[in-house]
């Protein structure tokens, strides 16, 4: 007899070594509350990341923009410099900031897919898989 096959993800663990982990994960966490699926409990924690992350990106937007060092070339010079290095551009703060919690809700998205994915396989059932494995071994 045969075991039940056991569903891989890409990372080479089955779901249930998933679970741990995130069980494992959660654990040592005081923010994050297990009452439910350890999975979807960590979706949520990179969606409250990913919501930290925009509120600190909102609140680079008025850098810059002041100039407290008067009006002399030296002061326009840092309060520019200030500006595009905080809040302007692709390589300033605010850009890195949301796209940290642009790729940490991706992060939960897929935690989701894995999951949905996770209860479709466990809808076929433990007797469906194993009846398939008898028969794929008796045709070989």
């Amino acid at each position: 007899m045969h075991a039940p096959a056991r569903h891989r993800t890409g990372r080479g663990m089955d779901f249930d070594e998933m679970r741990e982990l995130a069980h494992e994960r959660i654990a040592g966490r005081r923010g994050m509350l297990l009452d439910g699926d350890p999975i979807e409990e960590l979706a949520r924690a990179h969606e409250r990341h990913a919501e930290r992350l925009d509120r600190a990106a909102d609140g680079l937007r008025e850098v810059g923009w002041k100039n407290a060092l008067g009006d002399t070339v030296e002061g326009r010079t840092v309060t520019t410099n200030y500006r595009a290095s905080a809040t302007a551009g692709p390589q300033s703060l605010r850009a890195a900031l949301i796209s940290q919690a642009d790729a940490s809700r991706a992060i939960a998205e897929g935690l989701r897919a894995v999951h949905t994915e996770l209860a479709d396989t466990e809808k076929v059932g433990y007797t469906q898989i194993y009846y398939a494995a008898q028969h794929s071994t008796q045709a070989n």
